[in-house]
């Protein structure tokens, strides 16, 4: 027998951040020897890599331009450590036409420090109750429809026929259709083909609301836009 899982979750106290806000820092340069070097350093919530070229410094976001896996040091470049893409100490990427790092502007500089401009995340307060249960309906893999009210938003739709090249199928399958969704929100939250189905998205309402991470390769982006979604909202992960 096949069955759609339906879970409900008592009203209860939840949390927000609340909007995050900017903030100079002074980074201690590194005891770089030479060109072409790099160092990782922690400030905040998050993590940088400080990078010296023959012209300058840099300060990039600990994140691959792919899909924003970590990044280690080698000789000569930084590398992904998920997927193997490559970068100069510029932040340019060692594939032809690649995207580069994402990077932070420094805004001056000193003999020993790097100012530049981060996002601070607040303190995390918390928010009233849930006035009403809150449902999670598992359709398959990954999908999960998150519905509250009358208002619903589903995470990483595939519902619609095979994944990778029709190597990976849905057992069991789905009881519903990318066509029977009507969903207020549609969160992608990483481009593999088994989160990021295009038969489904195919399927769903081109106006509704879509939400996935913004990396510099756009591979999300581009995949959507052809599938004609008009209401993109692209997040940075520190968003």
């Amino acid at each position: 027998m096949r069955l759609k899982k339906r879970l409900r979750a008592k009203p209860q106290r939840i949390y927000s951040f609340t909007v995050n806000e900017r903030k100079t820092i002074m980074l201690p340069k590194p005891n770089f020897d030479g060109f072409g070097q790099a160092n990782l350093v922690k400030v905040l919530d998050g993590e940088f890599w400080i990078t010296r070229t023959e012209n300058s410094y840099h300060v990039f976001y600990n994140e691959c331009a792919h899909m924003g896996g970590t990044l280690e040091t080698t000789k000569n470049s930084l590398i992904c450590r998920h997927h193997g893409w490559s970068y100069e100490f510029d932040g340019r990427n060692q594939n032809l036409n690649g995207p580069r790092l994402r990077e932070v502007k420094v805004e001056s500089e000193t003999e020993t420090h790097l100012q530049v401009s981060l996002l601070n995340r607040l303190k995390k307060l918390e928010a009233g109750p849930l006035l009403s249960p809150l449902d999670l309906k598992i359709h398959s893999h990954a999908t999960i429809e998150l519905v509250y009210r009358y208002r619903s938003i589903v995470f990483d739709p595939w519902l619609d026929g095979p994944a990778y090249y029709g190597s990976w199928s849905l057992y069991p399958e789905p009881l519903i259709s990318g066509s029977d969704l009507k969903v207020n929100g549609i969160v992608i939250t990483h481009p593999h083909p088994d989160h990021f189905h295009l038969p489904t998205l195919e399927r769903i309402n081109k106006s509704t609301p879509i939400f996935y991470p913004k990396f510099p390769s756009q591979i999300i982006e581009k995949g959507l836009i052809e599938l004609g979604f008009k209401n993109l909202q692209p997040q940075f992960f520190d968003d």
